[in-house]
C-alpha cells in the first residue's frame, strides 16, 4: 500500500463506484487514526465539494441532500456556485454534525429563508465549518403563548461547535420564547463582515389567571412573562469574536405578564425556564424564564380528593429577567404577574468571552415586557438592559467600535421596570472598552400605572454605559449626548417615591472603574414627570432625581470606587423632575452632581482631570466623595466636597466647542494659554492622549483628556512612489518607499478598480522596494501586516 497523499491506493479510496461516500469518509478516518499511532502524519484527502444547483428544498442538488451527503462524508464543501434567488426551507434541515464549508455566490444574491416557520442551520458539537456569502432570513421558533410546547435558541443559525461566518447578512430572523433571534452560540463563534439587521428575541408572555370554566369569583394571579435576550446573537458560555460588523435595528422583547382574570393562572410562567406556579413569590429560575402564578387548586378537577384554597392573599409571578433576576417585574398581591426583561438587543453574553471589534451597533433597542393588569395592582415592569450588549458574567472587550442611538427601555406596570445600559451593561464581569464613540444612547425607567403610593417608576442607570459589581476599563472614549430618565406615572401622588436616575453618559453600581483618556460631553440625568403635573421647582417632593449628568456611582456598602484619570468632563447635566408636556419644557431644580454625582456610599478618584461647565441644582460639576490623587480642575465643587489643595477650584476654563481635533472621536482643545497647560502633577501620566497624541507636550501633561490647544495630525502611514523610466520615456519600473511605524510590516497592494487588491510586495519603514509596472494595476495602498 502506498503511504504517499494521492498514491495509488489512496485515490483508489475515493474511485468512483469503489464504495459509498459514507464508507470512503470511515475508511478515510480508520487510517489516518492508524497511521498515526505508528507516528507517521498522513495529509487527509480533499475534502468532497457537493454543489448546490436548484432553489428546491428537496431532490437531488438541493441544500438538504448537501447537508445530508456531508454529514456522511464527514468534511465537505457546500457550494452554491451562482445560483440566485431565494431557497425556502420547507421543514427543519438535519443538523450539521460533519466539518462543513457553505460557499455562497460571490455576489451574495442568494437568499435562506425560514418562511417565518423554521430555523435555517444548526451545527453540532465537535464539528468546524463556516458559512460565507448567503443572506439568512425568516427563520422563526416558539409561538409566544404560554406554555408553548417548544422552545428552540437561535433562528437563523445554531453552534455549538466551531462556526465562522463571513460576508452575511441576517435579516429578520425572530425567536419567540427562546434565546437568540438570528444566532445562538454554545460554542466558538467568529463573525466578521457581517451585517444583523432587524432580528428580534421576545420573551414568553405569562399566561393569565383564567378561571377554566369555574365562575370567576375568586381572586386570581397571572404568570411571569418570560425574558427576551439576545436580538442578534446569544452567547451560552462560549467564545465569540466579532469584527467589522454592523448591528442596526435589533430587538430583546420581555414577555408581557399574565393579566388577574380570575381563580388560579397558568401553572407554568413563560420562557423554557419558566418557573412552576405555587408560591407567592415564585420566580422562573436562572434564564429566560417567568415565575408560575399562584396555584389555587390540588389534585385532578374530575377526583373525588380534587380541593381547591381561597385566599385574598396570592400573587402573579415573578416576571424572567435573567440571571439579573431584579429585572423580571415584581408579583403583586392578587394581582397580574410581572413583566418579563429585554437584555441585549443586538448581543446577550452568558459568561464566556467575547471580543467586538470594529463594529457599529446602531438603533437597536431593548424593551421590558408589560406588568399583568389587575384589579387593585399590577404586576410590575419589566426591566430593560444594555440595548447593545447584555453582558451577564462575561470577559467582554470592545474596540474601536461605534454605539449610537440605542434605547434601553424599562416597561409600565405596578411598578415601573428598571433600565441599565442604554448601550452597554456589564453585570458582575470583566469590561474593556478602548477607542470606541458611545453616542445619544438612552435608558428610561419605566412608568407605574396604577395609584398605590408605595409604588414608584423604574429608576435608570448608565445611558451610555451602566454595570453592576463588575470590572470595567475605559481608555480612549468618548461619552457624548447620551441620556438616564427615571420613570413615573400620572397615576402616582406626588407624594410616591420618585425614581432615580444616575449617571448620564457611565452608571456605576458596585464593582469598580478605571477611566483614562475619555470626553464626556453633554450626556444627562433626570426624573420625568407625567403631563397633568403642574410645573414644580424646589418643592418638598421626596427623594433624589437626577444623579451625575455624566458620571452616575450608585453605592453598594462603600464598595463602588470609580477613578477617572486625564479625562475631560464637560456640558452635563442632572437635571431634576422633568416635565416634557409644559411649554416650554419645565425642568426641576433637584439634580446633584452636573459632571460626577454619587449617593452616601459612592466614592470617585480623580487624576488629571478636567470638571468645568455642568449644571445641577446641588453641585454643578462634583457631588459624590471624591479624594484627588494628584492636581485636577473643578470649577464648582458641591458642599462638603473636599478637595485637594494642589486642585484648581472654581477657576473659570474655556474649552473649544466639541468638534473634530484629530483622532477618531471629537474632543474639547483646550485654549492658548489656560490654566490647565503643563498643569499636572501625576508622575506617570498615560503616554498619549485621548487622540493619540503623544503626551507631554511641553515640562509636564495637560490636564485634561486632550494634549495642548492645536489640532493634532498623527503621522500616518505613507506610502511613495517614483517611476523608473526607459531611455525612451516609458515606465519601466515603480519604486515604492514606506514610511510608518519602523517595527511594523506593510503589505503593498495594487488594483485596478479600487475593488479587488492584489498584494505586490511587502517592505518596512524606508526600505525601497522596486517593481515591475503593471499595466492593469493604477492604485497603490498599504495594509499592515499583523
Amino acid at each position: 500500500m502506498s503511504m504517499i497523499p494521492g498514491g495509488r491506493e489512496s485515490s483508489r479510496w475515493m474511485a468512483p463506484g469503489s464504495r459509498t461516500l459514507a464508507t470512503a469518509g470511515k475508511v478515510r478516518r480508520w487510517a489516518i487514526r492508524a497511521w498515526a499511532a505508528l507516528g507517521v502524519v498522513i495529509l487527509p484527502l480533499h475534502a468532497a465539494t457537493l454543489k448546490v444547483t436548484t432553489l428546491a428544498d428537496v431532490g437531488d442538488g438541493s441544500l438538504r441532500t448537501a447537508i445530508e451527503q456531508a454529514n456522511a462524508a464527514g468534511d465537505a464543501d457546500i457550494d452554491f456556485g451562482s445560483l440566485e434567488g431565494t431557497l425556502f426551507v420547507a421543514s427543519t434541515l438535519p443538523q450539521v454534525t460533519a466539518n462543513v464549508r457553505f460557499r455562497g455566490p460571490e455576489s451574495g444574491s442568494l437568499t435562506l429563508s425560514g418562511g417565518s416557520l423554521h430555523r435555517l442551520l444548526a451545527f453540532a458539537a465537535n464539528s468546524t465549518s463556516s458559512v460565507r456569502n448567503l443572506r439568512l432570513v425568516d427563520g422563526q421558533r416558539g409561538t409566544g403563548m404560554f406554555g408553548a410546547l417548544y422552545f428552540d435558541h437561535g433562528c437563523a443559525i445554531s453552534n455549538a461547535g466551531s462556526l465562522t461566518i463571513e460576508r452575511c447578512r441576517f435579516d429578520r430572523n425572530v425567536n419567540i420564547g427562546g434565546w437568540g433571534g438570528a444566532i445562538y452560540n454554545a460554542g466558538r463563534l467568529s463573525v466578521s463582515d457581517t451585517v444583523f439587521e432587524g432580528n428580534r428575541a421576545i420573551g414568553e408572555y405569562g399566561g393569565p389567571g383564567a378561571g377554566f370554566g369555574w365562575p370567576l369569583v375568586y381572586p386570581g394571579n397571572g404568570a411571569g412573562g418570560g425574558a427576551g435576550m439576545g436580538g442578534a446573537i446569544f452567547q451560552d458560555r462560549g467564545v465569540l469574536h466579532v469584527n467589522r460588523c454592523l448591528f442596526v435595528g435589533n430587538e430583546a422583547n420581555g414577555g408581557a405578564g399574565g393579566d388577574d382574570y380570575g381563580p388560579g393562572a397558568s401553572v407554568k410562567g413563560g420562557g423554557p425556564e419558566g418557573g412552576q406556579g405555587g408560591a407567592a413569590t415564585a420566580d422562573g429560575g436562572y434564564g429566560s424564564g417567568g415565575g408560575g402564578g399562584w396555584v389555587w387548586y390540588h389534585g385532578d378537577p374530575n377526583s373525588p380528593d380534587f380541593e381547591y384554597v381561597i385566599t385574598p392573599d396570592g400573587r402573579g409571578g415573578f416576571g424572567g429577567g435573567g440571571s439579573p433576576a431584579g429585572f423580571g417585574g415584581g408579583d403583586r398581591n392578587g394581582g397580574g404577574g410581572g413583566g418579563g426583561a429585554g437584555m441585549g438587543a443586538a448581543i446577550y453574553l452568558r459568561q464566556g468571552t467575547a471580543e467586538c471589534v470594529d463594529s457599529r451597533f446602531e438603533a437597536n433597542i431593548a424593551h421590558g415586557g408589560k406588568g399583568g393588569t389587575a384589579g387593585a395592582d399590577s404586576g410590575g415592569g419589566g426591566g430593560a438592559t444594555g440595548a447593545a450588549i447584555m453582558s451577564d458574567q462575561a470577559d467582554v472587550t470592545v474596540l474601536r467600535c461605534r454605539l449610537v442611538s440605542n434605547q434601553a427601555l424599562g416597561a409600565a406596570g405596578g411598578s415601573g421596570g428598571l433600565a441599565y445600559g442604554g448601550a452597554l451593561y456589564s453585570h458582575s464581569g470583566p469590561l474593556q472598552l478602548t477607542d470606541s464613540l458611545i453616542l445619544s444612547n438612552l435608558c428610561t425607567g419605566g412608568e407605574v400605572n396604577t395609584a398605590n403610593p408605595s409604588r414608584s417608576g423604574g429608576a435608570s442607570l448608565g445611558g451610555g454605559l451602566g454595570s453592576f459589581a463588575a470590572r470595567i476599563a475605559i481608555t480612549n472614549c468618548a461619552f457624548i449626548a447620551n441620556e438616564a430618565i427615571g420613570g413615573f406615572s400620572t397615576a402616582a401622588p406626588l407624594s410616591a417615591p420618585l425614581a432615580t436616575s444616575f449617571g448620564g453618559g457611565l452608571g456605576i453600581e458596585g464593582g469598580d472603574c478605571v477611566a483614562v483618556n475619555v470626553t464626556f460631553s453633554g450626556n444627562r440625568t433626570s426624573t420625568r414627570l407625567g403631563d397633568n403635573i403642574p410645573p414644580l421647582g424646589d418643592g418638598p417632593l421626596p427623594g433624589p432625581c437626577g444623579t451625575g449628568g455624566a458620571v452616575g456611582i450608585a453605592g453598594r456598602d462603600g464598595v463602588p470606587l470609580v477613578t477617572l484619570r486625564f479625562c475631560t468632563v464637560v456640558g452635563n447635566t442632572a437635571h431634576g423632575l422633568r416635565n416634557p408636556a409644559a411649554s416650554p419644557e419645565t425642568l426641576g431644580m433637584r439634580g446633584e452632581g452636573g459632571g460626577i454625582g454619587g449617593d452616601t456610599n459612592a466614592h470617585v478618584r480623580l487624576s488629571g482631570t478636567i470638571v468645568t461647565g455642568n449644571f445641577a441644582a446641588m453641585g454643578s460639576d462634583v457631588s459624590a466623595q471624591m479624594t484627588s490623587l494628584s492636581r485636577n480642575l473643578i470649577r464648582y465643587p458641591a458642599a462638603g466636597v473636599i478637595v485637594s489643595p494642589e486642585d484648581l477650584v472654581g477657576i473659570e476654563l474655556r474649552l473649544s466647542p466639541l468638534q473634530d481635533n484629530g483622532g477618531p472621536w471629537p474632543t474639547h482643545l483646550l485654549t492658548a494659554g489656560s490654566p490647565a497647560i503643563d498643569a499636572a502633577t501625576d508622575p506617570a501620566p498615560p503616554p498619549t492622549d485621548q487622540r493619540g497624541a503623544p503626551r507631554p507636550d511641553g515640562k509636564a501633561a495637560d490636564l485634561g483628556a486632550v494634549e495642548g490647544f492645536t489640532r493634532y495630525l498623527p503621522t500616518l502611514p505613507e506610502l511613495r512612489l517614483a517611476g523608473i523610466h526607459r531611455t525612451d520615456g516609458t515606465l519601466q519600473e515603480v519604486e515604492f518607499t514606506v514610511i510608518g511605524p519602523p517595527s511594523q510590516t506593510f503589505a503593498i497592494e495594487g488594483s485596478g478598480n479600487l475593488l479587488t487588491w492584489t498584494e505586490v510586495g511587502r517592505s518596512t519603514h524606508g526600505e525601497k522596494v522596486r517593481l515591475p509596472r503593471l499595466a492593469d494595476l493604477q492604485f497603490y495602498r498599504l495594509k499592515a501586516i499583523p
